[in-house]
């Protein structure tokens, strides 16, 4: 939650200099809120429909600041996109000036933290053997340890699976991944000719909403349960290395 806190307040901070670079073209960064659905149906054409280029770059930042949460750390990662970066060098300045924030403060809370293992093994009143012992217990029992699925899925893999999601796309979403009707009508209104646009939408969507929790692996699992309309055999490669 702290570390969701820090990115809403570094996008607050970095507002006047986003007004400036992306009020160039704030349809291009527009586009890419919406892709990852991160706007409801009405946000979306309220802010398409704002003709000032910096008025509209404002409420979008506004309302991606109060969101807050995994839609803010969705919109940084658009900010770091290579085809904005290209429409937009001067955010390479701001990527980097962040990278510099956040390492500064991990280097601090690290030393702030470090603590001598044999200390907190009397405080805890333990053994050392018995702290390797749960270590050694804990590394081998941990899925994420041995599983490369349990990183998080990637866009490169959305867009695989996207292709192999044919006309019962809209029962995967009710029924595997738990999305409404209404956000599902939504990626057909904005995606009308294409299929694959419309299934990618909404595994971004799904991405989204489960912020931290969307694994491969655990995308893998609800794709494949029971009554899925796709067949397993395919979608193995979510469980490959990325």
């Amino acid at each position: 939650m702290a570390s969701r806190d820090r990115e809403a307040a570094l996008l607050r901070s970095w507002k006047p200099r986003l007004i400036e670079v992306l009020g160039a073209d704030p349809d291009l960064i527009l586009q890419h809120v919406d892709s990852r659905c991160l706007l409801t149906l009405p946000e979306y054409r309220s802010l398409k429909s704002t003709r000032d280029p910096s008025e509209k770059t404002r409420d979008l930042l506004d309302r991606m600041i109060d969101k807050g949460g995994p839609a803010t750390s969705s919109f940084l990662e658009i900010l770091q996109l290579p085809d904005v970066l290209e429409s937009f060098p001067k955010l390479e300045e701001l990527g980097r000036e962040a990278k510099r924030r956040t390492t500064k403060k991990r280097k601090v809370e690290a030393v702030n933290t470090i603590e001598d293992p044999s200390v907190q093994d009397k405080r805890n009143g333990r053994s050392s053997a018995d702290r390797v012992q749960q270590q050694s217990s804990v590394s081998s029992s941990d899925p994420c340890s041995k599983h490369k699925g349990c990183q998080l899925v990637t866009e490169q893999q959305l867009m695989r699976l996207s292709g192999m999601v044919g006309r019962e796309w809209k029962q995967v979403g009710r029924q595997l991944l738990g999305i409404p009707t209404h956000k599902l009508e939504h990626f057909e209104e904005e995606n009308p000719r294409s299929r694959t646009e419309r299934v990618f939408a909404m595994l971004l969507y799904w991405r989204t909403r489960e912020g931290e929790g969307a694994t491969a692996s655990k995308l893998h699992q609800r794709l494949t349960a029971e009554g899925s309309p796709i067949h397993p055999q395919p979608l193995t490669f979510l469980l490959e290395p990325s």
